[in-house]
């Protein structure tokens, strides 16, 4: 049975969502090109993959990798301590790579 890698399909996330505010710019560009239309779907794909998650989840990320609010701050915002909340953290990463269609987040363990 294949294993998922989980760090690096965390690390694959957080790195998708910290695109995001650059995509949302190119997306609302006035004219029409292939960058404007690929940041567009990214935009689409990210959107509908956090409508997804549970509002917890989709909470913590659209504010810690796309608004870029400190760990700290998002954890006392939903009143977690640190561990509890890189556990969240972590999981909701996990669960919105699952649910990404656009490209594949996830990464299997020993490829």
């Amino acid at each position: 049975m294949l294993q998922v890698n989980e760090k690096q399909t965390v690390q694959n996330t957080k790195a998708l969502l910290k695109k995001y505010p650059r995509y949302k710019r190119l997306a609302s560009r006035k004219f029409q090109d292939e960058l404007t239309t690929n940041a567009l779907k990214q935009v689409r794909a990210i959107d509908e993959s956090l409508k997804q998650l549970d509002e917890l989840d989709a909470f913590i990320l659209k504010n810690r990798f796309i608004n870029g609010f400190k760990f700290n701050d998002v954890a006392k915002h939903v009143g977690l301590g640190t561990s509890r909340f890189s556990d969240y953290q972590k999981r909701a990463l996990l669960e919105f790579a699952e649910v990404y269609t656009l490209d594949n987040l996830i990464s299997l363990a020993g490829v």
